[in-house]
């Protein structure tokens, strides 16, 4: 009986010989086995149902050793149950759990790992119920785990896509909101441009019919005259912002780097602003400063941005500003020349700063009434200066006046002391080129009637023709043109075509390209086709009068 007991077969049973106290004693004995042997199979039957389960399970005691492990726990942690029994529950689960809290909370439990015998962490959830039993109800706790790895991987993942539709969200946002205020400005820009270019129209068509009346003096005439090269002027700068704006907002706008001086370029506009305040009867005092003597002020860059950006801010400056100062200057600092614009006018307010720098903009609409323009000026200049290399910036104070600061790359030009023959400024009106014939070939005939009626004082003999071929056949046959005027394109042959013709056979005739064709290209290929110079349309008679004039320098009146 002991012998079967001890190999755990509980289902011997001691015979009964007839003997009270022996079989009193075999019944007990009998009833202790039936005892042990419904035990043991309760206890294999618990085991195999908790190791079944494809849950993270096991048992501890109230101090938190461990009593007993399922086999998922073994396979996924890596130990064996006889290396995790007995242990602390802190060998294989972190951080240390508070049983208490948990079964108040009656809820799964995240936030815990446990460590495999790798030393890895697995992401884990916690369900804690109490063990215990009828003579002992604080046994200790079952700890039921499950692999939550996949289930954090997705929701991070969710999260994210979650935070980039969040994010595209409001992108869409801000541009539905930089849609509409773009809307706006252009629908402001719009209404502010009609009354732009009608003003101008409206001064043109106005005189040009009131030029046709006989009764008209010969003052009132000239007059008339004035008033529709003025609104001319305006309303060919509204369209060449427009352009220039697009074309910079477009990505399009393109540079040219040449030789320029510094110096003459502000000579050349000085005498410019200088007229226009008198012209428009302001007490202003205009000024000037050097930061280079002539020959240093030598760079290479591109002159008409340079020039376009002076330009804009001196309007800006001039238009502000009633009476004061208005003060040009430059400096050269790291490399960099700084050009300062500074001005005593109406000056602009701190929260407007930016705004002035971007399309169809003013500091306030009364300015807009007040002042006029098309508010491109300023965001066609800090255009140019990114193009060039440089940034622009603005300090103010309302009512005191403004200073606009640009700067470009210095780079001097190291080949040459002396301006290009560009340069060379002429300071008068009037020629005598009696004798000098001029081959003028242009197909638009107004334009042609512009060019004879500048020319006309100067007593130059001028031979017209509106047809390439024919001006070919005429420079042949005369032998005695001292001077070519060409337009750049032409019905039959364009004027780059004549002029390569031309230099075939007479390398010193002086050739002049004037074009309606703005874009650096078209000025490069006349250049190359050896025309001497170039001008652009409209035609303006210091311009041309001047070019001319140093070809035809000695003959002056």
């Amino acid at each position: 009986m002991l012998l079967n007991y001890a190999q755990h077969n509980y289902n011997y049973q001691v015979k009964l010989i007839g003997d009270d106290f022996f079989d009193s004693l075999a019944t007990c004995i009998n009833i202790l086995g039936e005892e042990l042997n419904y035990s043991t199979v309760t206890t294999n039957y618990t085991e195999d149902v908790f190791n079944s389960i494809g849950d993270l399970l096991l048992v501890v005691d109230n101090l938190g050793y461990v009593l007993f492990v399922n086999k998922s726990i073994c396979q996924v942690l890596g130990y064996k149950a006889e290396e995790i029994e007995r242990q602390h529950i802190k060998l294989i689960l972190e951080p240390a759990i508070d049983f208490s809290t948990i079964l108040e909370n009656n809820e799964l439990q995240r936030g815990y790992n446990y460590r495999t015998k790798s030393n890895n962490l697995i992401p884990v959830s916690l369900s804690i119920s109490n063990f215990s039993r009828k003579d002992n109800p604080f046994m200790g706790h079952v700890i039921i785990a499950r692999d939550i790895s996949l289930s954090l991987k997705y929701e991070r993942e969710i999260e994210e896509q979650n935070e980039v539709i969040t994010k595209s969200n409001e992108e869409l946002k801000l541009a539905l909101v930089k849609a509409e205020e773009s809307e706006k400005l252009k629908s402001a820009f719009l209404a502010n441009m009609s009354h732009e270019i009608r003003t101008p129209l409206n001064g043109i068509m106005g005189f040009s019919e009131l030029l046709q009346q006989p009764e008209n003096s010969i003052d009132d005439n000239q007059n008339f005259g004035r008033i529709i090269l003025k609104c001319s002027n305006q309303l060919l700068g509204i369209v060449n912002n427009v352009l220039d704006i697009s074309k910079i907002e477009a990505g399009l706008m393109q540079v040219s780097v040449i030789k320029c001086n510094i110096n003459y370029i502000l000579n050349d506009l000085s005498a410019v602003y200088k007229q226009k305040i008198i012209t428009e009867k302001k007490k202003i005092e205009l000024t000037f400063n050097y930061g280079l003597s002539k020959n240093k002020s030598n760079i290479i860059t591109d002159e008409l941005r340079i020039r376009q950006i002076i330009s804009n801010l001196l309007e800006n400056a001039i238009k502000f500003t009633e009476s004061g100062k208005v003060e040009v200057s430059y400096k050269i600092k790291n490399d960099f020349i700084i050009f300062s614009i500074k001005d005593s006018g109406i000056g602009i307010s701190e929260d407007k700063r930016e705004a002035i720098f971007k399309p169809f903009i003013q500091a306030a609409k009364s300015t807009t009434k007040l002042y006029g323009g098309t508010g491109l000026g300023l965001a066609i200049a800090k255009g140019l200066v990114q193009l060039l290399g440089g940034e622009i910036s603005v300090t103010s104070i309302v009512n005191k006046g403004s200073t606009f600061i640009f700067t470009i790359p210095y780079v001097e030009d190291k080949n040459s002391n002396e301006p290009e023959e560009e340069d060379i400024v002429i300071d008068t009106d009037l020629y005598s080129w009696y004798g000098l014939n001029i081959l003028l070939v242009e197909d638009d005939a107004i334009s042609a009637n512009l060019i004879k009626r500048i020319l006309k004082p100067t007593l130059a003999n001028v031979l017209y023709t509106p047809f390439g071929k024919e001006a070919l056949e005429l420079f042949y046959q005369r032998k005695d043109i001292n001077l070519v005027i060409v337009d750049y394109k032409l019905p039959d042959i364009d004027g780059c075509e004549i002029a390569e013709t031309i230099r075939k056979t007479d390398k010193d005739v002086p050739i002049i390209a004037q074009t309606a064709f703005v874009a650096k290209e078209d000025k490069k290929r006349c250049l190359q086709s050896g025309c001497n110079a170039f001008i652009h349309k409209p035609v303006k008679s210091k311009i041309l009068l001047t070019h001319i004039a140093k070809f035809f320098e000695g003959n002056k009146r």
